[in-house]
């Protein structure tokens, strides 16, 4: 979410997996060179006996930011970067019984926060990762697609992006169920989400967007059930953090 002094990121804990289902445990926002990393959908992948992490594609594109592969703008490096995701995640996959697979079709989203300081500008990158099984003889190998996302545009205003599971924030934000009314006048958010009424970046404080991006991650888990049946379900608790000029920093982030 955009303020008067930055953008704020915010991200919920749940991920999903065959063996366990959900588990409220994934920081899902990770800070590299004072830039943040942040990944939904079925992004890391644990192990089935220990259920210590074996993969997480946050880790791979903050690890590629932090070993200086990225300067200025990110635009140039990120063909590079997706690369290194998809041959990390391939890895992965041929790592584990094909039975764990997940179904083809699109697998997670990643998102990059960066504040250029060679042009003092703010951008916002995301790459939605989508991958289809494929056999040579009886070797499987996999076909990706990667669609990437320049967000610039849409940093000039103080309302709320969603990523991710967005059923109920699009309810919210576009739809006519009444069952949400009562939502969309919450105070911590009907300010920044009404689209004829759009606010300024100088009427957001970072304190307003906390709070509103909490709320929006509560009302999602809340109400999920009523729109979306999918297993990609959302938790109440959250991380939130701060990208600006000033660097990367924790805003807020719910108990371990």
């Amino acid at each position: 979410m955009p303020t008067v002094s930055g953008l704020v990121v915010a991200a919920d804990r749940r991920t999903f997996d065959p063996i366990r289902g959900d588990t409220d445990s994934t920081i899902k926002i990770v800070t590299a060179n004072q830039t943040a990393v942040f990944t939904t959908g079925v992004a890391s992948w644990a192990d089935a006996h220990s259920f210590r992490t074996v993969f997480d594609a946050t880790d791979v594109a903050a690890n590629y930011i932090r070993e200086g592969k990225i300067r200025g703008a990110l635009i140039p490096n990120l063909q590079d970067l997706t690369q290194r995701v998809r041959d990390g995640y391939s890895k992965h996959l041929l790592s584990i019984p094909r039975k764990f697979w997940p179904q083809d079709g699109e697998l997670f989203q990643l998102g990059i926060v960066q504040y250029d300081e060679t042009d003092g500008s703010l951008r916002l990158f995301l790459c939605l990762y989508e991958y289809k099984q494929e056999y040579q003889g009886e070797s499987p190998f996999f076909e990706w697609t990667v669609k990437g996302f320049r967000y610039n545009g849409d940093l000039k205003f103080g309302m709320p992006l969603a990523f991710g599971n967005t059923s109920v924030f699009t309810e919210l934000m576009r739809g006519k169920d009444a069952r949400f009314d009562v939502c969309r006048r919450d105070p911590k958010i009907a300010p920044y989400m009404n689209l004829r009424k759009q606010l300024s970046l100088a009427e957001v404080s970072n304190d307003q967007a906390v709070a509103c991006c909490r709320q929006l991650i509560k009302i999602s888990s809340d109400k999920l059930s009523l729109v979306d049946h999918s297993d990609h379900h959302i938790s109440p608790t959250c991380d939130v953090a701060f990208v600006g000029s000033t660097g990367f920093k924790w805003l807020y982030r719910d108990r371990e």
